[in-house]
């Protein structure tokens, strides 16, 4: 697999921009630049819907609340789960609330342990802030995190006490990032191609949250 070319031309403007980006930062114009890059949800691989069911890989089931599972969390603390079996291409989803400013949520894929090393592509969402954010990581004693997308802005992000739904695509190099029915980011980046997927639900260093899980989805993808 040849690496990314991360300069290229607006297909519209002309303007210099990142092939990570999705749309031009000055006209505003997609960029697919003519590559196949569609990616369509296909059959279900493994789900859980809340509180109906457990949260992913917890054994414990977690409060009621609404329609979700409540999951409370202190300062700078996280939790997390894997759903489904390790795979190249596909396509996890997951719902939830933040009931404060502090709480942020989101997945991982294509996730792998390497002795103590985690690395993996991850995608966050903060409803306090309205924003959202794209990383590889490689997380051990030293790590490592490169921004594919820093934190974004979307009015597609509904605020604190508004349900929110997310959506990762991935096969090949291309990963879509979709949020509600809106497609915010399209990312081409090649470093991990294989691993497992994971919801996370986080709290900022700002205060404790609490975020509640409606569902966990993994798919096949086409």
């Amino acid at each position: 697999m040849s690496p990314a070319i991360r300069n290229r031309a607006c297909p519209s403007c002309e303007s210099p921009v990142e092939l990570a980006e999705e749309l031009c930062l000055y006209c505003g114009a997609p960029n697919s630049w003519g590559d196949d890059i569609g990616i369509e949800r296909g059959a279900e691989i493994a789900s859980a819907h809340c509180p109906r069911d457990l949260l992913p890989s917890e054994t414990t089931r977690r409060p009621a609340h609404a329609s979700g599972s409540l999951v409370d969390l202190g300062v700078s603390r996280w939790a997390s789960g894997d759903i489904g079996p390790k795979i190249a291409s596909g396509c996890v989803t997951i719902g939830a609330t933040c009931l404060d400013e502090n709480g942020y949520f989101g997945t991982f894929t294509r996730q792998r342990h390497h002795g103590g090393i985690r690395t993996g592509y991850g995608v966050d969402v903060c409803p306090g802030t309205r924003s959202f954010r794209v990383v590889r990581q490689l997380l051990g004693k030293t790590s490592h995190v490169h921004r594919l997308v820093g934190w974004r802005t979307s009015p597609a992000i509904k605020r604190p006490g508004k349900h929110n739904q997310l959506e990762v695509r991935f096969a090949g190099p291309w990963l879509h990032v979709l949020i509600g029915s809106e497609r915010v980011a399209i990312l081409n980046d090649d470093a991990f191609g294989y691993g497992q997927s994971c919801w996370h639900a986080d709290a900022t260093s700002a205060g404790p949250a609490s975020v509640v899980i409606d569902h966990v989805e993994l798919f096949h993808v086409r």
